[in-house]
């Protein structure tokens, strides 16, 4: 399959796959909501948009959920991914330099790698434990750089940056000798289900940028709801940016993200880590039944597989073709030889019964290998 140019490998692999091979999806990276949020009837004033990044009562309602004044939060259509987007045009101009973890989530990389006058380098996480040393960074730091990017939880490995605290200081150091700041900027849309509290980078230090959605821990990605929380500095950039191409959001759309936040976003997010943890548990027992390596997780949707061979493409078509399983080869997360599964969509038996074939598939392809 030949990826388009300038599209992301990652979503064009998602997109232009079919469907109909598929019997158990182990390539989501979602969870699914399984109980109820009756809000449909809200979605009434669909004659009225929302200018300005969100009322204020949607921006004073999330800034409250992270401990930050609405003048730090901003919201846009299109879910974390435009979230994300928008961060890049609004803060990047033709001479800065991004620098970006790896293996990370493809749009991360391949949207700043496409915008016309920036460079980009790759600073590598641990592949003993998914971590980020400063030292790291600091090698690979430049006079121009703008924006520091990174995950956390991670993606694909759901592990949580241990020193974020520590990298988000080291940059507000650096920052007092300079008059074009360096931000870094998180993408957490899986924060909400780490296995501990993980604040926000905004909520961290000035040079914290956050972006997050309500996708991918709660299921919700009909609304594609995206949120930014920033100091007002960088806000008032977005806000210029955004009102270009994109001056308003749905009211209707904001009515129903209203009621989740003040409502029901605390007994949903309750239910589905407790979904979390069973399945994860099950996931945790077929894998180290079976031998098979990956790096354990902090909470999130998936897992990361480490292949015995490099050839990640092959072994998740061939699995595909005959199992009808379907996982998320690594290399489209620069992380060639392994395989991101996820487990939180579906039945709880059908997810058992697609990892009970993954298994027995990955056995029989390393003993092919041999």
């Amino acid at each position: 399959m030949n990826t388009p140019k300038n599209c992301s490998p990652y979503l064009w692999y998602y997109c232009s796959r079919d469907k109909t091979k598929i019997n158990f999806d182990l390539s989501s990276s979602s969870a699914e909501l399984n109980i109820p949020f009756p809000v449909a009837h809200l979605a009434t004033d669909i004659k009225r948009s929302v200018h300005g990044g969100g009322s204020k009562d949607l921006l004073r309602i999330i800034g409250d959920q992270y401990g930050l004044p609405s003048e730090q939060v901003y919201t846009v259509g299109g879910g974390c991914s435009a979230a994300n987007y928008i961060v890049f045009c609004s803060l990047l101009k033709p001479g800065d330099h991004v620098l970006i973890e790896s293996p990370t989530y493809d749009p991360l990389f391949s949207i700043p790698m496409d915008m016309n006058g920036i460079s980009t380098d790759f600073v590598h996480r641990s592949p003993q434990d998914y971590q980020l040393g400063i030292e790291a960074i600091n090698k690979k730091l430049k006079r121009n750089t703008r924006l520091i990017v990174l995950t956390n939880l991670h993606a694909p490995t759901s592990v949580r940056l241990n020193n974020l605290d520590e990298i988000l200081y080291a940059i507000q150091v650096r920052n007092r000798k300079r008059k074009r700041k360096t931000y870094v900027m998180v993408d957490e849309v899986y924060m909400d289900l780490a296995d501990d509290i993980t604040p926000p980078a905004a909520t961290l230090n000035e040079c914290g940028i956050s972006t997050n959605g309500l996708s991918k821990c709660y299921g919700l990605e009909g609304l594609r709801h995206g949120v930014i929380l920033a100091v007002p500095e960088v806000i008032s950039d977005v806000k210029a940016f955004n009102t270009k191409c994109f001056p308003s959001n749905s009211a209707s759309l904001e009515t129903i993200i209203k009621e989740f936040y003040s409502f029901h976003r605390v007994r949903i997010l309750k239910d589905i880590k407790r979904s979390q943890q069973k399945r994860f548990e099950i996931v945790n027992e077929y894998l180290t039944n079976a031998g098979i390596k990956f790096q354990r997780p902090n909470g999130g949707c998936t897992v990361l597989i480490q292949l015995a061979l490099q050839d990640d493409t092959t072994f998740s078509n061939a699995l595909l073709g005959q199992t009808r399983v379907a996982v998320t080869p690594g290399h489209l997360f620069n992380a060639p030889g392994t395989i991101r599964l996820g487990y939180m969509q579906g039945a709880n038996q059908h997810m058992e019964d697609g990892l009970k074939m993954f298994c027995e598939f990955y056995k029989y392809w390393s003993e092919e290998q041999d």
